[in-house]
């Protein structure tokens, strides 16, 4: 899950598709290595099959005219998308907003807390403490399955 600076400072070069991995250079020009799934790989490998040209120490995310995108652009874009794709005004979508709903998933499923501040570049395990919190939901199902009086024999 890459911050969308990170997202913009990614290489070509950075992505290892035969392993599945991508290098991320992050807050403080921190570099991590993280995960990535196959069908992103599959997505990476077309949009650069349909590339006109480009070196491998390119950037990944570039402008027609063949300059890295910033940030800002990349909000920007997202927003546009948002108001084609028809979202009321009052529901926000960020590039944060992605990053966050994936950590978030990918927690829920079972992703042990200090694997997801690995993934997130998290230097201070405080800051992933957010995601955490248990659903009210999974809390209930593990409450109901632990609580001593559910294994006594009536």
């Amino acid at each position: 899950m890459a911050r969308v600076s990170e997202l913009c400072n990614i290489k070509i070069s950075d992505i290892d598709f035969e392993r599945g991995y991508i290098r991320l250079r992050g807050k403080g020009n921190k570099e991590r290595i993280v995960p990535v799934d196959q069908k992103t790989l599959d997505i990476f490998n077309e949009f650069l099959r349909n590339r006109i040209k480009y070196d491998s120490e390119d950037y990944l995310l570039v402008n027609t005219r063949n300059q890295k995108l910033t940030p800002r652009v990349v909000q920007t874009d997202i927003k546009t998308i948002k108001e084609k794709c028809g979202f009321s005004g009052s529901k926000i979508i960020t590039p944060h907003i992605f990053r966050h709903t994936g950590a978030t998933h990918l927690r829920r499923s079972g992703m042990d807390i200090s694997e997801l501040q690995d993934i997130l570049g998290h230097s201070s395990p405080n800051t992933t403490r957010i995601y955490a919190k248990n659903d009210i939901t999974k809390l209930k199902e593990s409450y109901t399955m632990m609580h001593p009086l559910n294994h006594i024999d009536r």
